[in-house]
């Protein structure tokens, strides 16, 4: 499935580089590099269903200290302006976690599950607006997820201690529609955006995707990461290209 995916993705960039050529000739351009930082929010139903489950097996009554909460997400981007739109390829990363735990003079049961998540895509958008405050685009992600879920069950009982665990992974296709607005300062410019992110995944396995993980009611789990994205970024103009004189 990766290299099917390289391969879908080399193509797209190969046509959006024969797409951004075609059109040079019309417009003042630019290629831009951008970092941004923001916050994600995460749907994670099946893996709280998971969590559920791991307390109502805990010999001791425990609780849910940490549900899968919104988290940090920080990305990266090239793409490409002429006057009415931009398009382009961006990466990035983010996570959360969840933690079942008990505790209390003889020792604690602590169950960790951790969501690290990796994303890179397409993105494309189109200009509705410009003010004074900056340039105003609706448009949307197309993204790929790698995602690895890591469970990890201590307990420490007389101050004797014991650590076991595993390790999931799956993938996910998502659409992120968004709106953006941007300012330009000469080569510089500041960006914030806003949108929501809605996921196709599938069923977490182990290192291999036949090898499915079941939880303990014999259902299959996905990493739900369906949520609202915000964030604000910077960026630098690399390439200028003004429109060639008639």
């Amino acid at each position: 499935m990766s290299r099917l995916y390289k391969t879908i993705l080399i193509s797209a960039i190969t046509a959006l580089i024969g797409v951004t050529e075609a059109s040079a000739q019309r417009y003042w351009q630019r290629i831009d590099v951008s970092v941004s930082a923001g916050y994600a929010t995460f749907r994670m139903d099946d893996l709280k269903a998971v969590q559920e489950e791991d307390l109502s097996y805990m010999p001791v009554e425990g609780e849910i200290t940490n549900s899968f909460p919104g988290y940090l997400n920080f990305g990266g981007e090239v793409v490409f302006y002429d006057s009415t739109y931009f398009v382009g390829v961006l990466l990035g990363h983010t996570s959360t976690g969840g933690r079942v735990h008990y505790a209390d003079y003889s020792g604690s049961i602590t169950m960790d599950q951790l969501v690290k998540m990796d994303y890179n895509g397409l993105v494309g958008a189109y200009r509705i607006a410009s003010t004074k405050a900056g340039n105003i685009f609706i448009g949307t992600n197309l993204l790929t997820y790698l995602n690895r879920v890591e469970f990890t069950y201590s307990q420490t009982l007389l101050e004797q201690s014991s650590t076991s665990g595993f390790e999931l992974k799956s993938l996910n296709f998502a659409v992120g529609p968004f709106v953006q607005i941007y300012k330009r300062f000469g080569k510089f410019l500041v960006k914030g955006n806003v949108g929501y992110e809605f996921h196709f995944g599938m069923d977490l396995f182990y290192d291999d995707p036949d090898q499915k993980y079941i939880s303990s009611s014999g259902e299959y789990a996905k990493v739900n990461a369906d949520g609202f994205r915000v964030g604000i970024g910077v960026g630098y103009a690399v390439y200028t290209r003004r429109p060639k004189s008639k």
